[in-house]
């Protein structure tokens, strides 16, 4: 039997639904064959995976094992019985054709070929997107709003001084306090109803600040762009922004062993408008307490300026801005070229506590020579005088304020003066002349909505000064605005315009002294106190508020009366029974929080309605001869708040953290306990 080899050998492809025919030469090797499959199908030689059928098996001297290998020989045989065209090699193929890439329309730009321009507007438009999705903006608290994909399930160690929940689980929270739709609170006092408010859920959320630190937080302020702002009792100033510490400077002239920061205060604008004091370049955005000076900073953490207290021995304390308005110029003076807001102005105040007392030892060896003798009553004169002055610093006032074209009394020396702000005014207010007044302890300041065009000047508004002190008086004092065509000057004055006292009624032997004050809506002031000595009687010209205890927080309710100034007690919160509040925050729902001193160690959370007037119908019992007797109504007296936090525990200051999303209603709570901040949502 003959045999010849078939110089050409038939092949059908299948693959996927299409089947394919063509001829191979024999000889041919298994790569060769593949690139011809590829011609046809697209599909690349590394990814085929071609198989003979078992049918070819049978009828065919072509046959391999598995996939078909690059270095196979395609031989086929044939003799004189199967001459003609042989049946062809029947080959199935798996893989997939590569895709076709499309050319780039637009040609590739990289983030180097960029000007500055064009990669802010990328950013930008990044933030944007983010932000239709994003849950609130508190700059202390959160990142921004693609940036909050953290990854982490639980609180967790941000950096070296921030500790807290991841940013997702934070947002979770903002949702759930602004998505509470009615919350209802029975007690034997009152029925208290929210409906859509915003309300703090008690959850600590984050932990800013050193655990071990040995140094205290003060005091807490938020600026204008939501950076947290703390002052140390080590002489250290904080400032907090996303999550993180962004700046940490010490005052000039403040060692850390020479006492720390006892006060911190965002100079805004209460009505709205400029966030900032001065209309300048380097105006500064925030001020401090320390050390016997006050300090003005940028918002950067860069102080510009300091104003020595009057006195050595005191030291500022109490930091407060009243708002007041300036007079509106006539036609006239408008053609002056000065880049001014004339409606607006915004002036600082600070009370002073003693630093240097009498050492009362420093008089107990007693001179034996009449020499001795003299001197020693010379310096008993001098601290005698020294000590009295002391005592009338402590019931002053220092105010600063804006005065365009005036000498500033600023400590800061500087050889470029373009750089200064506009220059800042200071001066005194005492009551000397009042030999009831006591020690100032606290200062607040209280918005009047009221129209007032009075003889000074002023219209569509005014503000008080108000200064609590420890015999339970309350002095208020109204700006009073000047404007002179010289030097195109400013003065403020400022004017007592009443005194009140608050006495309890059942109790001759202690008053009330006032602890600290919160300004609240609707010209209320939230005002605590604690008992103390008594040790004289009504001050001079006071107007008597009778409390019933000497212990409470009182919301007091301004008032008008044919030009008169007046207040009376509409609440009376008694929450705190183990001791008194020492620190106060209103809070943007028109809420309450109180925060109780060391014995007492709680915050408590006060509704909005706890907070206002009570109905001035009065209930009628029966008396014991059957005459109706008018009684005072049992909500008058609130003892038990609406929500108390005992996570927290005991805090020295407490201040509100804005949501700066537009349209938001979210809000979180800085509360500052020992070394570290504690924000709550």
């Amino acid at each position: 039997m003959s045999a010849e080899t078939q110089l050409s050998i038939p092949i059908t492809l299948k693959w996927s639904k299409q089947v394919f025919s063509f001829t191979i030469q024999n000889g041919d090797t298994g790569r060769s064959f593949k690139e011809q499959v590829y011609q046809l199908t697209k599909v690349p030689i590394e990814r085929q995976k071609l198989l003979l059928s078992s049918k070819s098996k049978k009828v065919s001297s072509i046959a391999w094992k598995k996939s078909l290998a690059d270095d196979f020989v395609f031989v086929l045989v044939v003799d004189d019985n199967t001459a003609g065209s042989p049946s062809p090699l029947i080959v199935m193929l798996s893989g997939s054709a590569e895709a076709v890439a499309q050319a780039p329309t637009e040609r590739t730009r990289f983030v180097e070929d960029m000007t500055e321009d064009e990669r802010n507007e990328e950013e930008k438009a990044k933030d944007q997107a983010a932000w239709k999705t994003a849950t609130g903006m508190i700059p202390a608290l959160q990142f921004q709003p693609r940036f909050r994909d953290d990854g982490k399930q639980e609180v967790y160690k941000y950096n070296w001084h921030v500790t807290g929940l991841p940013q997702r689980s934070i947002e979770d929270l903002l949702k759930q306090q602004q998505g509470n739709s009615k919350t209802i609170l029975e007690n034997t006092e009152t029925i208290i109803t929210t409906a859509n408010t915003t309300t703090l859920l008690g959850k600590v959320a984050m932990t800013l600040g050193m655990e071990l630190r040995r140094a205290y937080v003060n005091d807490a302020t938020v600026l204008n762009d939501g950076t947290l702002v703390t002052g140390l009792d080590d002489g250290h100033v904080q400032l907090w922004k996303h999550a993180e510490l962004q700046h940490d400077v010490i005052p000039r002239g403040v060692a850390t062993n020479e006492g720390g920061v006892d006060s911190v205060l965002a100079i805004v604008d209460r009505r709205g408008g400029s966030s900032y004091l001065y209309h300048h370049t380097k105006a500064p955005s925030f001020c401090t307490s320390a050390r016997g000076a006050i300090q003005l900073w940028t918002k950067d953490g860069n102080e510009i300026g300091s104003f020595l207290s009057p006195m050595p021995g005191t030291s500022p304390v109490s930091l407060v801005q009243v708002p007041i308005f300036l007079p509106e110029r006539s036609s006239s003076n408008h053609n002056h070229n000065h880049n001014h807001d004339h409606k607006k102005i915004v002036c600082l105040a600070a009370s002073f506590r003693i630093t240097a007392r009498s050492n009362p030892h420093q008089f107990r060896l007693v001179p034996q020579d009449a020499e001795g003798q003299r001197r020693r009553a010379l310096a008993e004169e001098q601290e005698a005088a020294r000590q009295e002055r002391l005592d009338q610093m402590s019931k002053s006032i220092q105010i600063l304020y804006q005065s365009s074209g005036t000498t500033t009394t600023s400590t800061t020396n500087t050889t470029n003066q373009d750089d200064l702000p506009p220059p800042l005014q200071s001066h005194l207010l005492t009551v000397h002349d009042d030999p009831s007044a006591a020690p100032i302890t606290c200062l607040a300041s209280i918005i009047s909505t009221l129209s007032d065009d009075g003889d000074d000047g002023t219209s569509g508004g005014s503000s008080f000064l108000v200064a609590g002190d420890a015999a339970g008086g309350l002095r208020m004092w109204k700006p009073r605005v000047r404007e002179e065509d010289v030097f195109w000057t400013t003065r403020v004055d400022f004017v007592q315009e009443a005194l009140f006292q608050l006495l309890p009624s059942d109790d001759q032997s202690s008053c009330c002294s006032i602890v600290c004050m919160e300004p609240l809506d609707g010209r209320r002031l939230a005002v605590s106190t604690t008992a103390t000595t008594r040790v004289a009687g009504t001050m001079a010209g006071a107007r008597l508020l009778n409390v019933p205890l000497t212990r409470a927080v009182y919301i007091l309710q301004l008032q008008n009366n044919d030009d008169i100034i007046d207040m009376e007690v509409v609440r009376v919160l008694s929450g705190h029974p183990l001791d008194a509040v020492h620190c106060l925050c209103a809070l943007p729902n028109g809420d309450l929080m109180t925060g109780g001193a060391k014995l007492d160690a709680t915050l408590q959370l006060w509704k909005s309605s706890q907070l206002n007037r009570v109905s001035e119908s009065l209930s009628s019992v029966q008396g014991e001869e059957g005459e109706e007797v008018q009684e005072e109504p049992s909500s008058f007296l609130q003892t038990k708040s609406f929500q108390s936090f005992t996570e927290v525990g005991y805090v020295f200051g407490l201040t509100v953290l804005h949501d700066h999303k537009a349209g938001s209603s979210g809000f979180a709570v800085a509360a500052a306990r020992y070394n570290t901040i504690k924000i709550i949502l």
